[in-house]
């Protein structure tokens, strides 16, 4: 069953866009929307990439005047494909995935509370991994490569 159906079986939001991510609700409400990863929760750097980030964005959009130096260049640039969520309070990841962890078709990324195999559906990458999630919220998001900013992406991915 894809992702979308299971919402209303949990109780969660019936619009499907309402459960996911604010860059997915935008852009099913038409507007534009991105999702930046800054590293993990206890990065020491990673409130100041995001900080970094709000304030580029809001000078390109003209909304403030800054004298920041040029963003560096993306190391990748993914689109979000597949909420996996947990059915169950025992659904569970089979470890910790760092974020953007590299995931291949087939690949066994957790078990169901009743022994079923989570598995990849496609070659892509895990991001938001949790090893738990109560029932109706994720446990990862699988990602595919997005060709939309390939012309910006850093070639070496530093």
């Amino acid at each position: 069953m894809p992702w979308s159906g299971l919402l209303p079986t949990f109780g969660r939001a019936r619009l499907p866009a309402a459960a996911i991510g604010t860059a997915e609700y935008m852009r099913f409400a038409g507007g534009s929307g991105v999702t930046i990863e800054c590293g993990q929760y206890d990065a020491p750097l990673g409130s100041e990439i995001a900080y970094l980030a709000v304030l580029r964005e809001l000078a390109h959009l003209g909304v403030i005047e800054t004298a920041l130096p040029p963003a560096p260049r993306p190391s990748a640039a993914l689109e979000t494909v597949e909420p996996v969520l947990s059915r169950h309070p025992q659904d569970q990841l089979d470890r910790r995935f760092d974020a953007g962890e590299r995931i291949v078709e087939g690949q066994v990324l957790g078990h169901r509370h009743d022994g079923t195999d989570v598995v990849a559906g496609f070659d892509g990458t895990v991001i938001f991994a949790s090893e738990t999630a109560a029932p109706g919220t994720k446990l990862c998001f699988l990602c595919c490569h997005s060709p939309r900013l390939d012309a910006c992406v850093d070639p070496a991915g530093a």
